[in-house]
């Protein structure tokens, strides 16, 4: 069967992967070489696209944890700690935490599957400020498993004092000022990181999509 430029080029728009002319119409020369590398080129932007997605992931997560650490923090009148005394302000600091505990396993969890150095640092960062914090976040009804992870137990926080759940939760608290600090910096690097990955992405497939044009602009029927 005759290899047609048409052919090649519906090859092209099918895999997505610029095929020239030396990948299919001339298969006695370097048709192994030349697919071999746009195949590769498919395959970085794959790894580029997960990457990215992983780590704009990751920074939804802790940022949204950031935003629900500062919540406890805030000290202004009708702020969420402040309204402890009521049992629908309980209820409401009840929830955020709950809250807080899902974003901490999500943003953990992130963490966790990409793989990079410092992710894993954060990650230790993250369990061992839970781990020193262990005693006053069980009080309100919060403890963690070996893999670090948080459960949480409202029935143990409505029986809680305010004064030790402000102690625990609120601006002045160690935990909660570290838990914000970190959570600020995993959202950092994770845009940064998405920001790089995407961007190689779009080198990638701008340079194949550039190889690709020239091959069927070249191409004669």
């Amino acid at each position: 069967m005759r290899v047609t430029t048409q052919m090649t080029n519906e090859v092209a728009a099918k895999t997505k992967i610029a095929v020239n002319q030396n990948s299919l119409l001339n298969l006695g020369n370097t048709t192994e070489n030349s697919l071999l590398e746009e195949l590769n080129k498919t395959s970085e932007e794959k790894v580029s696209t997960v990457m990215s997605g992983d780590y704009k992931k990751t920074a939804k997560n802790a940022d949204a944890l950031a935003q629900t650490a500062e919540l406890f923090m805030e000290t202004k009148d009708g702020s969420l700690l402040s309204r402890l005394t009521t049992e629908e302000g309980k209820k409401a600091a009840a929830d955020k935490l709950n809250q807080l505990v899902e974003k901490y396993n999500a943003t953990l969890s992130s963490l966790k599957k990409t793989g990079n150095e410092l992710d894993v640092y954060y990650a230790q960062m993250m369990k061992a400020l839970v781990k020193e914090n262990g005693d006053g976040l069980a009080a309100l009804g919060v403890s963690y498993n070996a893999n670090g992870r948080l459960t949480f137990n409202a029935d143990t926080f409505h029986k809680a004092d305010a004064d030790t759940v402000k102690s625990v939760l609120g601006g002045d608290s160690d935990f909660m000022q570290k838990l914000a600090f970190i959570a600020d910096h995993i959202a950092d690097n994770a845009n940064a990181n998405a920001k790089s990955f995407s961007s190689r992405y779009n080198a990638a497939g701008m340079a194949q999509t550039q190889t690709a044009g020239a091959y069927m602009f070249d191409s004669k029927s």
